[in-house]
């Protein structure tokens, strides 16, 4: 089967997968060693910045304004550069039929400035200012949702299966869905927003999906058809997870295209996020059940 074969029909390449030719210490070895990369360039960030991830607007506080113009991007950003006693944008970004200037909290002084060459040269511009400290009260209430979003989903599980191996995998791999796509944002240069926090969510249920259906499948059938239960799963898995995939493949380049970046960034993190599920899925979680089934009962 080709490679081209094996992306348009994944579920056909279930059945050339076989796991009894691969130990499980490497099949675990492969997504440990993604998450591990994934949490150095977090460390790398923090050390060198301060923070693990890049914050946006939202969170950091600062001025936004958002224009519709013809004017070229080059010569936004040399206007908004050279007003007197403003310090220079944070960062000016072209979007579909204009821009966006951003600047870091400016005092009332700075503001009065700005406001006044606003409505001088560009009075189609709408201001939004976001405080420092309503920043940080707005990236905490985000967390806590994450938090709590997991922990409501670490009991579910938990009270699911009713066993601390299978439900231990599946938050393990979780947690590694949600860290590695973070780590790929702040390696890329894509800032943690409102707009992101839900992509990130949207992992959570992602991620348990398939591997509810794998562990399902293999606790509930015969342990002597352990690999056939696994591939039954895999050939729904595979199939929904590799098509959600292409989905978000073709919503980011659209919206690259179309400039709309807040759904560029959606499907970026989507569609790493679930590849990284896809691998531990149906190699670090096989590994682990195929040791909680078989192997620590001599079945192997």
């Amino acid at each position: 089967m080709t490679l081209r074969d094996k992306l348009q029909h994944p579920s056909e390449y279930v059945e050339e997968v076989d796991y009894s030719e691969h130990s499980s210490k490497k099949l675990i070895a492969v997504p440990l060693t993604i998450f591990a990369l994934a949490l150095l360039v977090l460390l790398v960030t923090y050390l060198l910045t301060g923070l693990p991830v890049g914050l946006g607007f939202e969170f950091t506080g600062g001025v936004n304004l958002q224009m519709q113009t013809d004017t070229p991007i080059d010569q936004v950003e040399e206007d908004f550069s050279t007003i007197e006693d403003v310090p220079e944008p944070d960062s000016v970004q072209a979007i579909s039929g204009g821009a966006i200037v951003r600047y870091q909290p400016l005092d009332d002084d700075q503001m009065s400035e700005l406001q006044s060459f606003r409505d001088d040269e560009y009075p189609d511009a709408s201001i939004e200012m976001v405080s420092p400290a309503h920043g940080l009260s707005l990236l905490y209430q985000s967390i806590g949702a994450v938090l709590f979003a997991f922990v409501l989903m670490t009991v579910v599980i938990v009270a699911f299966f009713r066993t601390f191996v299978p439900s231990l995998a599946i938050i393990g791999s979780a947690t590694i869905d949600m860290i590695v796509p973070i780590g790929i944002m702040t390696l890329i240069g894509i800032d943690v927003t409102l707009g992101t926090i839900p992509a990130i969510l949207l992992l959570i249920g992602y991620s348990i999906d398939s591997d509810i259906l794998l562990t399902r499948n293999t606790l509930s059938g015969r342990r002597k058809k352990f690999y056939e239960n696994v591939r039954n799963a895999m050939r729904t898995g595979v199939t929904m997870t590799t098509t959600s995939m292409a989905a978000m493949a073709v919503m980011a380049i659209s919206a690259h295209f179309f400039s709309i970046f807040i759904l560029r960034d959606i499907g970026i993190i989507l569609f790493f996020g679930l590849g990284m599920d896809l691998i531990n899925t149906y190699m670090m979680n096989v590994a682990i059940l195929r040791w909680h089934v078989l192997d620590r009962r001599g079945l192997r």
